[in-house]
């Protein structure tokens, strides 16, 4: 905070504060176990200590509930989207056009993004395959249209109807339950009721 009033000092515009160091990774690039919107009150703080000019928070802030809150709450002024936008790069655009269920959202598995650049210098997402090969996995429109049958309607199953609909094909997809989700759905089911608090893990533990 005494850090931020010096830089309001020296004519800064604005500030984009965060936390974490080397040895508490998982602050500066919180994985899933950390809960959206933990950095609000910790940015907060900056206005409490009377800094006047805008704050941007980042850090797991792709819940655009928690964000338009804290916002209006007046805790910060505005929210920085670095994975977020990697796994939706459309994410503004969709909560603008007032859709923001149609949101890919990031999962916070640092996977793709994080770890691969830091392998192979190269930035992919979970659950965005286009990021960072558009040309090679973008769907291209079929030269021949054809029926297309799709058997199951679980990730892959879900995944290949839409892949084949994006690229022209006249898609039929079968499930037998009635709903669609297959064994995500299952998973799902698995709600950690008592989560360890967050400062209490391991500096050494990934998501």
């Amino acid at each position: 905070m005494e850090i931020a009033k010096l830089l309001e000092s020296y004519g800064y515009d604005g500030l984009s504060v965060d936390t974490g160091t080397l040895d508490s990774y998982y602050w500066a690039c919180p994985p899933s176990y950390i809960e959206r919107g933990y950095m609000v009150e910790l940015a907060q703080a900056i206005h409490e200590a009377g800094v006047r000019i805008p704050v941007i928070c980042g850090s797991r802030m792709n819940d655009v509930n928690i964000a338009e809150r804290a916002i209006a709450d007046g805790k910060i002024d505005a929210i920085a989207l670095g994975r977020p936008s990697i796994a939706d790069p459309d994410l503004p655009r969709k909560v603008v056009a007032g859709t923001p269920e149609a949101i890919r959202p990031c999962i916070g598995c640092n996977q793709a993004c994080i770890h691969r650049y830091g392998q192979i210098g190269i930035v992919n997402c979970a659950v965005n395959p286009l990021m960072g090969r558009p040309e090679s996995y973008a769907p291209q429109r079929a030269l021949v249209p054809r029926k297309v049958v799709v058997v199951g309607g679980g990730v892959a199953g879900m995944e290949a109807a839409r892949t084949a609909a994006l690229r022209g094909h006249d898609v039929t997809l079968f499930e037998k339950s009635d709903v669609l989700g297959g064994n995500l759905r299952t998973a799902g089911v698995l709600i950690v009721r008592d989560r360890t608090p967050a400062l209490q893990h391991s500096p050494g533990r990934r998501g």
